[in-house]
């Protein structure tokens, strides 16, 4: 019937008590108690059991992928079902399936906000794509909505209403009108937390929170652990909020256009830094860099530190991010997105920071069609050979020994050498994920330096290295004997050239790729999808057959006991035979 991840449950015997018998009179003495009935009736183990809660049977996709949507859909209606027949743990199964509001779209099984106001009365449209109560709300279907409500630790705001009422979306949370959360504010029975288990707040692009709105009365209470915006209408009540959490807040993360700042809201949000005891992470415009970047480096326990920037912005070059000597005892995390022309100018790290194990930078990303004018205005960058300097950004990066996961994110197509790339691996010998251009389409003429030959010193310096994703230039063959490359380890799970240019299938590359990846690794390529590339680019097709030989190698390898030079002649005979 269930599968539990913690082990399988084949037609357990639920114990159901009927809602009108005494709790006591209908379960058994404990100690005639079945060893099941005693599992349920433990509300740990109870819970343990249902989080973990598989429906029996695997769906797969046309592609012979696991079908993870159908699954959702699945577990969802097992708990509801769960709910209703197992009175022992109908509690549990309800605050499982009710944790999290979903946006509607990526977490589209989750039950929704408006899911949730239909138990407290009906909901109708009262425009093309928004909803109001049908009548006015009476006291009868408060203890049903409140019942559920106390469950919800995760409410995720959905963007979607954005793209069908772009004049309205600052006014509607998941489609419901302001009109809707008042009604609920005037009748509530008393003033009892709606949400009193929320921990965790969430609205992305598009959903734009705007305080004046009932709601953020009932969510932006006290106890928060996380508070997630990309857009608010007023930066002065959103750090009002984060301070009624000062005791709880551990995340705090806000998106927000610099001529949207004012003066006052850099002081303000200095004073909500001081007062939040428990901050570890936090995400801020970089126009607050100035004023509180200071204050921040000698903040206790913070491990991860976010700097954020629209692009489009008018960029203030005055500003500069220096990462003190003994500033930033415990941070472990850096995310810089920086769109202005010379971005490493505005970063300096004067010390080696030990503990820093997340970098992920992202800069200015242009079309192609205006890369040799954006270079042509900045030629301060360009070297004699012509092409981006990405090492000249890299390099005073590498005093961070000890950086695990590494992500350099551009649609510039920076290129980096051999033996640059052998210079980052010895640096950084602890590398488990990195990530270079990935979205950067790099032509005939502008082509990635780097050549199959350079991924070797991965294989030589990480052996923790488990992703690895940046384009190469695979038109020049390897210039060792691809017999003799070294492997990743064991644990390396995906190769991914990205958009790697490509003149023909190469016996050599396959060969020499098919000897780097372990049994069970993936080789992935980007197709291009938005026209960058040059119309009837063969590259595609190149990469397909590359992908298709690799893996039947892999493949073969795994499933005998030939080594991959046997294996690789085994399997182009049988091609060209």
């Amino acid at each position: 019937m269930f599968k539990s991840t913690t082990g399988h449950l084949s037609q357990p015997k639920l114990w159901i008590i009927p809602a009108q018998q005494d709790e006591k009179k209908a379960m058994w003495p404990c100690d005639f108690q079945p060893a099941s009935s005693r599992v349920w009736s433990t509300p740990e183990l109870a819970r343990l059991i249902v989080s973990n809660l598989q429906v029996r049977g695997v769906v797969r996709n046309a592609d012979n992928t696991f079908d993870q949507d159908y699954a959702l859909r699945r577990n969802r209606s097992a708990l509801a079902s769960l709910a209703q027949v197992n009175m022992l743990i109908s509690e549990v199964a309800l605050s499982v399936l009710y944790t999290r509001l979903g946006d509607g779209s990526s977490d589209r099984w989750a039950p929704t906000l408006i899911n949730l106001l239909s138990m407290l009365g009906t909901l109708k449209k009262s425009g093309k794509f928004s909803w109001n109560f049908e009548r006015p709300l009476e006291l009868s279907g408060w203890s049903r909505f409140l019942r559920y409500a106390r469950f919800v630790k995760t409410i995720c705001l959905s963007p979607g209403y954005a793209m069908y009422n772009p004049d309205e979306v600052e006014k509607l949370v998941h489609g419901i009108v302001p009109e809707a959360f008042l009604a609920m504010h005037t009748a509530r029975p008393d003033a009892t937390p709606i949400f009193p288990s929320l921990r965790y707040f969430y609205a992305g692009y598009g959903a734009r929170v705007d305080p004046s709105n009932p709601f953020y009365d009932f969510v932006l209470q006290s106890q928060l652990v996380h508070l997630q915006v990309v857009s608010v209408a007023s930066v002065s009540n959103l750090l009002s909020y984060a301070d009624r959490s000062s005791n709880t807040l551990q995340t705090l993360h806000f998106n927000e256009t610099s001529y949207n700042l004012q003066s006052r809201h850099h002081h303000e949000l200095l004073a909500t830094i001081d007062r939040l005891t428990y901050l570890t992470d936090i995400r801020i415009p970089s126009a607050f860099v100035p004023t509180v970047f200071h204050t921040l480096s000698s903040k206790p326990n913070l491990q991860r530190l976010g700097i954020t920037q629209f692009r489009g912005e008018a960029h203030d070059e005055r500003y500069h991010i220096v990462f003190p000597k003994d500033g930033f005892a415990d941070l472990e995390s850096f995310t810089l997105l920086d769109f202005a022309p010379r971005p490493h100018d505005h970063l300096t790290i004067a010390s080696a920071h030990y503990q820093l194990r997340t970098l992920h930078l992202e800069l200015a990303k242009i079309e192609l069609d205006d890369y040799c004018d954006y270079f042509f205005k900045n030629q301060s960058w360009l070297p004699e050979h012509g092409e981006a300097p990405a090492f000249d950004i890299f390099e005073p990066l590498l005093t961070l020994s000890n950086i695990r996961d590494f992500g350099f994110h551009t649609d510039i197509p920076f290129s980096l050498s051999d033996e640059e790339i052998d210079d980052i691996t010895q640096a950084w010998p602890h590398l488990e994920n990195f990530s270079f251009c990935k979205d950067a389409v790099y032509t005939d003429i502008e082509g990635p330096e780097l050549t199959p030959s350079g991924l070797i010193s991965f294989a030589e310096h990480c052996p923790c290295l488990r992703t690895l994703t940046l384009a190469i230039n695979a038109e020049i063959e390897p210039e060792h004997d691809p017999t003799e490359t070294p492997s990743f380890n064991d644990h390396f799970s995906c190769l991914d050239l990205a958009f790697s240019p490509i003149r023909d299938f190469s016996e050599e590359l396959a060969l020499c790729l098919a000897s780097l990846l372990p049994d069970g690794a993936v080789l992935k390529y980007d197709e291009d999808e938005g026209g960058r590339e040059r119309k009837n680019c063969p590259r595609g097709e190149d990469w397909e057959r590359m992908c298709y030989v690799v893996t039947s190698i892999m493949q073969e390898r795994a499933a005998g006991s030939e080594d991959t030079l046997q294996v690789w002649e085994r399997v182009m005979d049988e091609r060209n035979g």
